[in-house]
């Protein structure tokens, strides 16, 4: 089961995101949305995958997918399959060279700035692998939109693990060209590992490993890839699976297509040798189409069957071609593929140094091991029966979406670590042979130290399936700028190739820079290039920095002892202080007494000053004066502590600086990337295509719907009793005589007009029919509402009689009222439905069933606002009852509280029956 509970959902308002499976002949996509599992996306015909195709049809409007594909038998020169093996192909290569042998119907020529192999179509225009491929990117884009029913952008798209970074690259601008942003590519093999690892993760044992094998053969390619699945413990007992992949090999050149071309040859020989007299129909794109598809039943059917009966009508020259074909002589007449499915088996288990015996498990995925002798190489090798426990149709879509979601900031993954392997071995050169490594460093994993890479010559970078992504630092002493050259292959290996040159610079610019008058530096300058292996399989520097020891001279301070003449100048300095601050301090309080004395002159009355104040005019002889105790302190403690004093002085210490450089690529690869201009073309070329089609779209359902609506209005006039009872026979005719000249228009002048002209003609149909539809509507209608009323009335009028009783707050008049609207309305009704009883059904109605409605609406409502009236209060008991009642009582219990006022009474509780009446049935 897709697990709806794989994913949590973080924040609601982020859009879906995809996982897309692009193989050679199907397109699957995959998606996960807020609230939603992960699951498969249906195109147009509900179907959960569609052909990788994409072209033009006999009026030049793009079509995709299974539509673009049923058209390879009328025209095969525009539509275009196995689009992905154009990306990064020049014309010498041998994916393009393949074309041509199986008479696929291309032109190719040499795109001038990438040297690329493009398609010729018409006489004017070309396409490059990488429009092909967004055409069915967008294709996938649209399905998935209309299923979510919202914008999409973020994807995870899956690779061939053969691609390398000319093929990866197009990928990249194939996607963006169809406005999708990609998260990474993905490894097809690794996909199918991780959607069965995150399926079987509860059945891995702690620490025990499980192998299995993933025997893929798809339309285009065969691979093979091993991977180690096991359960790792962490805290509080919870168990994480984990997945790494040990190797994975192929054979890119075999695959269902080859199988195709074995049942297309012996298709195409039994013509030959049935009509001797006829060109070979192989000489013929259309007749080729009819076989490629053909063929493609066949080996389908023969997958599960002994033979199968084929026939083709007007195979070529109107000639039809009838056969049978036996299993045992297709694998006769493919007897030279069989070989080549084993070799790939045997590397795998040299590369990830395993034995058979070691392997749990062959999983089988891929179209192509449908084939009964592709799946018996597989259990003959291995010793061992194959298992299906992936749907090999989906579960790489499915893997995609999953590794998307672990991407995403979106969606939470429960817990699953993932270890891939890059396939190919990565060489490194630096730029100058005057280079010489620093001492003590070179090449280590992230800070990792050890030999560096001798200038000039070759390094091995990445070795063979390193795990990806994953970074290398390459630290040497220069003092300029360095090249540094990127290729595939081993050091040793005479035929690398080239992956890009990166020029990293800024070197002496920096040294300049750091270098001051402050700044000497005492060693060698140290460039460090941090490689990046990304997890889409591509090549960047991430970082590179120049770093260089210096001797700096700066400024400190610190405290020194002073000298007797610096002490005599400091206490001479504060001794003036002192002075003037006395001095200042006098006169302050001399101001002060001054004016306390103007302010308050003394009294002749006032008391004896003797007696008042018999100390203040003699002094405490034992008083001391405050500050000298303070001087004589501070000299006692000059006299026993050495005085000090801050200084500036220069020191020197050694420092590392740091700047960073410039980097800056160019692709070395036999085909040149897209550039940014390539691909604003391209965006705007496809986003003009995709208006067309919205366009076409929306023309095509005005179109469809005024077709829909002409069969079934005349349908209806010839066969629907109620519309027969309605109308006259001379009316019906008339109808169907104008409908039959609108179709005539519509196939004929109205074949492809804008969406408003078809809009505009449906309205003139509907003008016309309208009235019988309106008479037939209220046939039925009519006698279903007015009983309706009348049962409404009933009820009313029943309820104005129960009220009369049991509910005293609604008025005799209000129900007068409500008696009298009821008579209305009856008499209304019993006069209109005597004038419909007089009209035959041809006619106008003498009432609509709407008007019955809209009569009764007045009722309704007077009826809701009486149910609604809430019941009066009782009336209170008299006060003078009360307070006699209150006095006996109270002469009865104590007599001294006789004088005592009476407690006033509460409030008299609503009695039971006050609530509301039950709520009536509305009319």
């Amino acid at each position: 089961m897709l697990a709806t509970l794989l994913c949590v959902l973080i924040a609601s308002t982020q859009a879906a995101i995809l996982g897309i499976d692009f193989g050679g002949r199907f397109i699957k996509v995959g998606i996960i949305q807020p609230s939603k599992g992960i699951e498969l996306v249906l195109n147009e015909a509900t179907k959960r995958k569609s052909s990788s195709c994409a072209g033009f049809n006999s009026m030049e409007e793009r079509v995709y997918g299974d539509e673009s594909y049923n058209l390879i038998g009328k025209l095969p020169h525009k539509q275009f399959v196995l689009s992905k093996l154009l990306l990064g192909k020049n014309i010498s290569s041998d994916e393009i060279k393949s074309f041509g042998e199986k008479a696929f119907p291309y032109t190719f020529v040499e795109d001038e700035d990438t040297k690329a192999a493009v398609i010729s179509h018409g006489e004017n225009s070309t396409f490059r692998g990488e429009e092909l491929v967004a055409f069915v990117l967008s294709y996938a884009k649209q399905i998935a939109e209309a299923h979510a029913g919202s914008a999409i952008k973020d994807a995870v798209i899956l690779v061939p693990p053969y691609f390398k970074a000319t093929e990866r690259t197009a990928m990249l601008n194939a996607a963006a060209i169809a406005q999708l942003n990609v998260l990474s590519l993905m490894h097809e093999n690794t996909a199918f590992a991780f959607k069965y690892g995150f399926d079987k993760e509860s059945e891995f044992k702690t620490n025990e490993t499980t192998n299995i094998v993933f025997y893929d053969m798809g339309a285009t390619s065969y691979k093979v890839s091993l991977a180690s699945f096991t359960s790792i413990a962490g805290k509080k007992n919870k168990t994480t699976g984990s997945m790494v992949v040990k190797g994975v090999t192929w054979d890119s050149a075999l695959g269902g297509r080859d199988f195709d071309q074995v049942c297309l040859d012996m298709l195409a020989d039994a013509f030959v040798e049935k009509h001797p007299k006829l060109s070979d129909p192989r000489t013929s794109a259309r007749a080729m189409g009819k076989l490629r598809k053909e063929s493609e039943r066949v080996k389908e059917v023969l997958s599960a069957n002994q033979q199968f009966q084929v026939g083709i009508e007007a195979l070529h020259e109107d000639r039809d071609l009838r056969m049978v074909i036996k299993r045992s002589e297709f694998e006769e007449r493919a007897a030279h593929l069989w070989p080549r499915l084993v070799p790939p088996l045997e590397r795998l288990l040299e590369q990830a140094n395993i034995s058979k015996s070691e392997i749990h498990r062959v999983e089988i995925v891929g179209g192509a091991t449908r084939i009964p002798k592709v799946k018996e190489a597989a259990i003959e090798f291995f010793g061992m029966k194959t298992s299906a426990s992936l749907n090999g149709d989906e579960a790489g879509a499915l893997g995609a979406t999953l590794y998307a979601a672990k991407l995403s900031t979106s969606f939470r993954l429960r817990d699953f670590t993932i270890t891939d392997a890059h396939p190919h071995p990565i060489s490194v050169k630096l730029g100058s042979d005057s280079d010489t490594p620093a001492e003590g460093e070179g090449e280590g994993e992230e800070g990792e130290e050890g030999k560096g890479p001798k200038p000039g010559k070759d390094k091995l970078l990445f070795k063979a399936n390193t795990k990806f992504p994953h970074k290398k630092l390459i630290t040497m002493s220069r003092t300029d700028d360095l090249l540094v050259s990127l290729s595939y292959g081993e050091p040793s290996s005479d035929e690398k190739e080239p992956i890009s040159i990166f020029n990293v610079s800024g070197v002496a610019a920096a040294l300049k820079r750091l270098s001051t008058t402050l700044r000497t530096p005492t060693g060698k300058p140290k460039v460090s290039v941090t490689f990046s292996l990304t997890s889409s399989g591509l090549m960047e520097v991430s970082k590179a920095e120049v770093a260089l020891e210096m001797l700096e001279t700066y400024d400190d301070y610190e405290v020194v002892p002073m000298n007797e003449t610096e002490i005599a100048e400091a206490d001479a300095k504060a001794a003036e202080e002192k002075a003037a601050a006395d001095e200042e301090k006098a006169a302050a309080d001399a101001e002060k007494a001054a004016n306390e004395t103007d302010a308050e002159p003394v009294q002749a009355d006032a008391a004896e000053p003797d007696a008042a104040e018999p100390d203040a005019a003699e002094p405490d002889a034992a008083e001391i004066d405050p500050e000298s105790a303070n001087a004589t302190e501070a000299n006692a403690t000059n006299a026993s502590v050495t005085r000090t004093k801050t200084v500036k002085v220069q020191k020197q210490r050694k420092r590392m600086h740091y700047s960073q450089l410039s980097v800056t690529s160019t692709s070395m690869t036999a085909v040149a990337p897209l550039n940014s201009t390539h691909i604003a073309v391209a965006v705007a070329a496809n986003k003009k295509l995709l208006e067309a089609e919205e366009l076409r779209r929306l023309n095509a359902e005005a179109k469809n719907q005024l077709e829909s609506y002409i069969i079934d209005t005349r349908d209806k006039m010839s066969s629907d009793e109620v519309v027969e009872q309605v109308s006259t026979e001379e009316e019906r005719d008339t109808i169907r005589e104008e409908f039959s000249k609108m179709e005539d228009w519509l196939y004929e002048e109205g074949m492809d007009l804008a969406a408003g002209k078809y809009r505009t003609k449906k309205r003139e149909l509907e003008k016309l029919a309208a009235p019988v539809f309106l008479r037939a509507t209220e046939m039925e209608a009519r006698p279903r509402v007015v009983q309706g009323a009348l049962d409404a009335v009933n009820f009313t009028l029943t309820l104005l009689t129960t009220w009369a009783a049991e509910r005293p707050e609604v008025t005799e008049a209000e129900r007068e009222t409500v008696s009298g609207m009821c008579a209305n309305f009856t008499q209304w009704l019993d006069g209109v439905q005597e004038a419909q009883a007089e009209k035959p059904l041809s006619e106008a109605p003498a009432f609509l069933s709407s008007e019955v409605t809209a009569k009764l609406e007045p009722l309704e409502r007077e009826v809701r606002r009486l149910i609604k009236k809430p019941k009066p209060r009782p009336p209170k008991k008299p006060k003078g009852d009360k307070n006699a009642t209150s006095a006996s009582a109270s002469n009865a219990t104590n007599s001294s509280d006789a004088e005592a006022p009476p407690e006033p009474a509460p409030e008299p509780a609503a009695a039971a029956d006050d609530d509301e009446l039950p709520p009536h049935d509305e009319l």
